[in-house]
């Protein structure tokens, strides 16, 4: 089932949302989203011509938004650490968004995969973060 604040995240700019599940353990909240970043996302135009991916700074804003609408972290965005881009994404890519609220920080791991292959990760901080 997707969230009804996450189902409000349509059109060009948001990717497909296939489905949601929480992934939290005893000590850490989470939650795996599938996703789909459809031909017809506005971010895939013209970068690059005949060459389309999606931009790093997309799918971190991605990663940002869908941590602020499912874990609710406190105080505003301040900084992203440890931020990798392994592999480009393309069209229609189907991937796995998984977010992981950090214990003891303000701040929320992700990684953005499909199976084995990790197109990007990094920790979103939030005031009061370390």
């Amino acid at each position: 089932m997707i969230p009804t604040e996450l189902r409000a995240l349509n059109g060009p700019e948001w990717p497909r949302w296939d489905w949601v599940k929480s992934s939290a353990k005893s000590d850490q909240a989470g939650y795996d989203v599938g996703l789909t970043a459809v031909s017809e996302l506005r971010w895939f135009q013209g970068h690059f011509e005949g060459h389309p991916l999606l931009p790093g700074v997309v799918q971190t804003h991605i990663a940002g938004t869908v941590a602020r609408v499912l874990l609710r972290p406190e105080g505003a965005f301040s900084g992203i650490g440890n931020l990798k881009f392994q592999q480009i994404v393309l069209p229609d890519q189907s991937m796995v968004l998984s977010l992981r609220r950090v214990v003891d920080k303000s701040a929320v791991d992700f990684t953005l995969c499909e199976d084995d292959v990790v197109f990007s990760r990094g920790r979103l901080r939030f005031e009061g973060s370390r």
